[in-house]
């Protein structure tokens, strides 16, 4: 639902390949002060359109696209590997939850909306723009601004 109307409509597999972002995936790094560069080096090694979303504290979050998953499991066995060395204390993966593909859609909306509220105000700017004349409007002679 969005705007009082049905927005779209399936089942929750065909709603997140639909409108979900992917897959979730959050590194949390031992210490707030180990650098993220690595790990963000690796991640874009394996797969490079993924997307950072966080880089806070501890924490680094990245979506990653759906059709991505087939090189999940040299990436995750990369991070395993190296994961003193990359200073990683955990990491999880997650599939887009309902919650999110609700929150695309309703953005999706809103910008929909927000696109014909502008095209509604340009097209009332248009009119008030044509029937404008500089020269019937253009003030004439002097005047004193300032009178003493």
């Amino acid at each position: 639902m969005g705007e009082g109307k049905i927005q779209c409509l399936g089942g929750p597999m065909f709603l997140k390949n639909k409108f979900g972002v992917g897959y979730s995936l959050t590194i949390v790094k031992h210490d707030i002060n180990d650098p993220s560069k690595p790990i963000r080096d690796v991640i874009s090694k394996h797969i490079p359109q993924a997307n950072c979303t966080s880089d806070v504290s501890s924490e680094i979050t990245y979506q990653l696209p759906m059709d991505t998953s087939p090189k999940f499991e040299e990436m995750f066995g990369e991070l395993d590997e190296r994961k003193g060395e990359l200073r990683i204390s955990s990491y999880g993966v997650s599939v887009t939850t309902l919650e999110e593909v609700f929150l695309n859609v309703s953005k999706i909306v809103h910008k929909n909306d927000v696109t014909k509220f502008n095209a509604v105000e340009q097209q009332k700017t248009d009119k008030d723009i044509d029937g404008f004349d500089l020269k019937k409007e253009k003030i004439q002679g002097t005047c004193n601004i300032f009178m003493t």
